[in-house]
C-alpha cells in the first residue's frame, strides 16, 4: 500500500484545501496510507476520513505571524525533521499545495530524498506577484519531480522551465461528490413560476473576487428589477467593506451575508443565476458546484483560464471579457437582464452546464492523480 504525504497550508476554508480533503476521504483512504501535513496551527474546517493522519507544523500563531524569511526558515527545519521521519515510516511521495508548501517541499528535496508533486492553485502572475516569491519561485520549482497545473494557461506560465513543462500535467478540480446525486439538479424555472430572481454568489471575501464590481452590478440590476435579491455566501477580510456599500446604497433589504454556509446547495438550488466577478481565479469549486446544479452562470473571463474552460459563451453559460472595466460591468448586467427576461435561454444554459457533473466527475479526476502519483512512486517523471 502506498504511503502518500500531503502538504499544505492549512485545512481552513479553500478552494485547494477543500480538494486535498475530498481526495483523501472519497478516493485515497482505504487504497493508500495517508498523512496531511498543515503547516499552520489552525482549527481545521474540513473533517478528514479517520484513516487518514493529520499533522501540524507550526507550533503557535507567532510562527505564522513571522515574516516570511523567519517563517520559511522555522518551518523547513520543523518539516525537514518530520518528513524523514515519515519516510523511515514508508512515506513515498510528497504532494505540496500553495506557494510557501511548494517552495518548502522543493527546498528539502535533497534532504528528505522523497519524490516531490507540487500543485500550483491559483493564477501564478499574482501568486508570485512579489520579488521574493518569484525568485524563490525560480530557483526551487524546477527540483520537483511533477507538477500538476488547473488550466493550460497556468501551466504556460511555467514555460521558461523546460523541466516543468516536459513534466507538468493539467487535472482540472473534481466536483465534489455530494453534487453527483440527482436530488441537487435544478428543475428550469419559467416566468410564469417565479417568485423573485434569485442571484447568488459563493466565495471568500476576498479582494480577488472583486466584490465591489458584483455590488455595483447587481445594484443597477436591482434598480430595473425590483424584485431581485442577492445573497453572498463566505467569509473573509471584505466583510465590512461589503456590508458598508450594501447599508450606503440601500440595498439592505436585498443582499444578504449569511457568511460560510453548510448546505451550500440548497442555495445553489434556490437561485436563478450565479454571478462571479473576480478578477483572476484557479478553478473555482462554487462555479463548477453551480454548474453541475444547473444554474446559469454569469462570469467573468479572468486569469487563469478556468472560467473560459469551463464556460462556452452562450452555449452553457454567459462568459465576459475582461479589460475595460466599464465595459465588462455592462456585459454583466447584459448576461443578467438576458438570463431574467428570457426563461427558455436561461434553461438551456443550465441543461448544458450541467455536463460538467461528467467531465469533472471525481473518479475521473481521481484516477488521474493516482496514475500520476504512481508514475512517480515507480521512477518514471
Amino acid at each position: 500500500m502506498n504511503h502518500i504525504v500531503f502538504l499544505t497550508l492549512s485545512l481552513t476554508k479553500g478552494g485547494a484545501e477543500r480538494v486535498i480533503s475530498n481526495m483523501c476521504n472519497d478516493y485515497f483512504a482505504g487504497r493508500s496510507r495517508v498523512t496531511v501535513i498543515s503547516l499552520m496551527k489552525a482549527e481545521p474546517e474540513y473533517t478528514l476520513h479517520p484513516d487518514v493522519r493529520l499533522i501540524t507544523v507550526d507550533e503557535n500563531e507567532r510562527d505564522y505571524l513571522a515574516a516570511m524569511p523567519v517563517r520559511f526558515a522555522r518551518r523547513r527545519k520543523k518539516l525537514k525533521r518530520l518528513l524523514c521521519r515519515l519516510q523511515k515510516d514508508g512515506a513515498q511521495v510528497v504532494i505540496s499545495f500553495l506557494p510557501e508548501p511548494n517552495m518548502l517541499a522543493c527546498s528539502l528535496k535533497r534532504a528528505v530524498r522523497m519524490p516531490v508533486v507540487i500543485s500550483v492553485r491559483n493564477a501564478p502572475a499574482v501568486e508570485y506577484g512579489t520579488r521574493l516569491r518569484y525568485l524563490l519561485m525560480r530557483l526551487l520549482y524546477p527540483k520537483a519531480d511533477a507538477y500538476v497545473f488547473q488550466t493550460k494557461e497556468a501551466k504556460a506560465y511555467f514555460s521558461f522551465s523546460a523541466h516543468i513543462t516536459a513534466r507538468g500535467v493539467v487535472i482540472p478540480n473534481p466536483l465534489s461528490a455530494e453534487f453527483i446525486a440527482d436530488v441537487h439538479m435544478r428543475s428550469d424555472k419559467t416566468a410564469g413560476q417565479r417568485e423573485g430572481f434569485r442571484v447568488l454568489a459563493v466565495g471568500r471575501l476576498e479582494a480577488q473576487k472583486n466584490y465591489g464590481r458584483l455590488l455595483a452590478v447587481f445594484e443597477a440590476f436591482h434598480k430595473k428589477y425590483r424584485e431581485s435579491s442577492l445573497m453572498i455566501c463566505g467569509e473573509g477580510s471584505e466583510r465590512a467593506e461589503i456590508e458598508r456599500f450594501v447599508s450606503e446604497h440601500g440595498l439592505s433589504g436585498c443582499v444578504s451575508l449569511p457568511g460560510n454556509v453548510d448546505d451550500i446547495a440548497a442555495q445553489y438550488e434556490a437561485a436563478d443565476v450565479y454571478l462571479m466577478t473576480s478578477d483572476y481565479e484557479g478553478m473555482p469549486n462554487a462555479l463548477i458546484e453551480a454548474m453541475a446544479c444547473g444554474l446559469p452562470v454569469v462570469v467573468t473571463d479572468c486569469p487563469c483560464g478556468a472560467p473560459a474552460e469551463l464556460v462556452r459563451n452562450e452555449e452553457n453559460g454567459i462568459l465576459v471579457p475582461m479589460g475595460n472595466e466599464e465595459r465588462t460591468r455592462e456585459e454583466l448586467l447584459a448576461g443578467l437582464e438576458r438570463l431574467y427576461t428570457e426563461p427558455d435561454f436561461a434553461g438551456r444554459l443550465a441543461r448544458s452546464a450541467q455536463n460538467v457533473r461528467e467531465t469533472l466527475a471525481p473518479n475521473r479526476i481521481y484516477a488521474q492523480w493516482d496514475r500520476l502519483i504512481g508514475r512517480v512512486i515507480g521512477g518514471k517523471e
